[in-house]
């Protein structure tokens, strides 16, 4: 599969895929968060018939250095 680029979102220019498909990974990189980051974040990767997988969820809370 095609790593996706958000060049259109609140994170674009600031994720960076670092994952590995071989190893069904999906990990992502949010450089620079900020409190306007703070949320829950779902993801649900598809690219069948590779990666068919159950969606996750992830709470996100910055706080100050």
């Amino acid at each position: 599969g095609v790593a996706y680029a958000d060049n259109k979102g609140p994170f674009r220019d600031r994720l960076e895929f670092v994952g590995n498909p071989n190893r069904r990974d999906g990990s992502i990189l949010i450089k620079n968060v900020d409190y306007t980051d703070n949320g829950t974040f779902t993801c649900d990767a598809k690219n069948p018939p590779d990666i068919v997988g159950r969606p996750s969820s992830v709470r996100l809370l910055v706080f100050e250095k």
